[in-house]
Parts: structure tokens; C-alpha cells; sequence
């Protein structure tokens, strides 16, 4: 019995990074590929909310201040922790981004379904730069 506890103890702390932290970056550009003034508020007036796939309720957004802005130089970036979510994330976790810039109508842009893998290295989505993944999400493409 101890060894069948320890194996079940084993595989659910293999399988869920239970408020893991795991920072999330992600480079937001205009349709023109621009960068936003993330600098002040309003931030451009962009807006941006993220969610697991299977738990599209659970968001960390940045009007409740669980996505932040960073002017990183030549580049605008949303910021959040994987590890804020509700329920704890887990390796094969679908990852989405949605931004909006509010002062033009349908102006937004995504990434859908980014596959979270077992580490806790952070993910730098966009940025054009040596060890990023993906590209920058465009708001009015």
C-alpha cells in the first residue's frame, strides 16, 4: 500500500505544476507592426484577457491587473504568470491570448491553443529575438 501511495503521489506531482509559476510574455503590434505605447496608462487603450483552452472561464486579465504592460524598448509586451490561473496549469495545457485595441472596432488579434510544456521557463511570444516562440500578436489583421 505505501508504494501504490507513493507511485499516485508521484504521478500527480509529475502531471500538474500546481501554481507553478511560469512567466508568460507576449509582443503586441499594431496592424502596420507597430509597437503600442505601453509606457502610461491607457496603454494605447489595448486590452488583453488569457485563459487555459478547457477552462475558458478562469481569465487573468489586465482590467482585474493579472496581465501587465511592459515598454520593453522596441517592443510593447503583455505580461502574466501561467501560474496565477485558478486551477493550476498542466504540461499539454492549451495557452490563448486575446488583444483588443478599444478605440478601433474590431481590432484584436490572438494566439489560440500554445501548448504549455513541463517546465517553468518562461515564454517569450513574438519578440523577434533569439530563443522567442511564435510571432507578435496583430491587432487589425
Amino acid at each position: 500500500m505505501k508504494k501504490l501511495t507513493t507511485v499516485i503521489m508521484f504521478l500527480a506531482l509529475s502531471i500538474t505544476y500546481a501554481g507553478t509559476p511560469r512567466d508568460i510574455y507576449w509582443d503586441i503590434v499594431d496592424q502596420m507592426g507597430a509597437m503600442y505605447d505601453f509606457s502610461a496608462a491607457p496603454y494605447d487603450n489595448v486590452t488583453a484577457k488569457a485563459w487555459i483552452t478547457s477552462r475558458p472561464l478562469e481569465l487573468q486579465t489586465t482590467t482585474a491587473s493579472n496581465i501587465v504592460y511592459l515598454d520593453m524598448g522596441t517592443n510593447s509586451v503583455i505580461q502574466f504568470n501561467a501560474g496565477n490561473f485558478t486551477t493550476p496549469w498542466t504540461a499539454g495545457d492549451g495557452l490563448n491570448i486575446e488583444a483588443k485595441d478599444e478605440s478601433m472596432s474590431f481590432c484584436s488579434g490572438e494566439v489560440s491553443g500554445y501548448i504549455l510544456d513541463a517546465t517553468s521557463n518562461p515564454i517569450f511570444g513574438g519578440l523577434g529575438t533569439a530563443g522567442t516562440i511564435g510571432i507578435a500578436i496583430s491587432l487589425g489583421t
